[in-house]
């Protein structure tokens, strides 16, 4: 589970800069297409079609990093009413599906892929092939596919309910499981009390405080 941890995070940071640079991409090119036709009078041919790669990229890009984090828009108002486990139950249901959908999704837009390589069909002004531009959509549908996929797993391993692989409760989770507590753990306790990246190494040298004196709190302070 380790390595798995570790290519999701290269995986989040790839993603996260493709997304930020191809919004900083499309920024640029829409303005300077505007200054181009409004003070040289000449707009460039080539913008809206940029702006339309980009577009792709971001929405398809973003279906994976939205999913790793829970930022999709969710129906929650009847959900939220529901007795614990029934919405436990219901959150791997929907997750498992969801993965599911999309993994056929990513077949399909394979095959359309596929179906523009055939017809080699390019664009107007760059002449770019079309197949080029699509290959983000495949892939956006199938790294989303994982996360929820990934998402369901979490689910069913861990009592609490878990929105997103990067939830900041599975941090709580781990750490108190590193100290030997299998306690449920609320959402309320993690905004307030889990770790940042920089505390860990201050996490592990308590846990090793705690492994030679478990008489000690966190920290080093005696009960």
């Amino acid at each position: 589970m380790n390595w798995l941890r570790k290519m999701d995070r290269i995986q989040a940071k790839v993603e996260g800069w493709m997304i930020s640079y191809a919004l900083i991409a499309i920024t640029l090119v829409l303005l300077g297409n505007v200054i181009a036709r409004s003070v040289f009078n000449n707009s460039w041919t080539f913008a809206e079609e940029v702006g339309q790669f980009l577009i792709i990229l971001i929405t398809f890009v973003g279906l994976s990093f939205c999913a790793r984090w829970g930022r999709h828009l969710k129906m929650t108002a009847i959900v939220e009413f529901l007795p614990y486990k029934v919405r436990k139950a219901l959150v791997i249901f929907v997750t498992i599906f969801t993965s599911i959908l999309l993994f056929y999704l990513s077949y399909l837009s394979v095959q359309y892929v596929f179906i523009l390589m055939e017809t080699g069909r390019t664009t107007p002004a760059l002449q770019v092939p079309y197949y080029l531009v699509s290959i983000f959509i495949p892939l956006g549908f199938f790294f989303a596919g994982i996360q929820y996929a990934m998402e369901a797993v979490l689910n069913i391993r861990n009592k609490e309910l878990i929105d997103g692989t990067q939830d900041p409760i599975l941090k709580e989770i781990r750490r108190r499981r590193e100290q030997g507590d299998d306690s449920f753990v609320h959402r309320s306790e993690v905004s307030e009390t889990a770790p940042s990246d920089g505390d860990n190494e201050q996490r592990e040298k308590d846990v090793e405080l705690q492994k030679q004196n478990p008489g000690l709190h966190q920290g080093g302070r005696k009960k």
